[in-house]
């Protein structure tokens, strides 16, 4: 999983991990990499309700 730039697609952070670990808690991780100046958007599987990313 990986957090990249639109306009470079430059790999800003990223996390690698077993197959046997869900996408979710690896972006739990990311999240907290993610300035707050910056625009964050997730693909699908990764919606703004429910406490995701919390």
């Amino acid at each position: 999983m990986a957090i990249s730039e639109c306009g470079t697609h430059a790999f800003v952070a990223a996390e690698v991990e077993a197959c046997s670990v869900g996408e979710r808690t690896m972006t739990r991780r990311l999240f907290a990499r993610v300035r707050p100046d910056e625009l964050l958007t997730a693909d699908r599987g990764f919606y703004s309700f429910g406490g995701v990313l919390r």
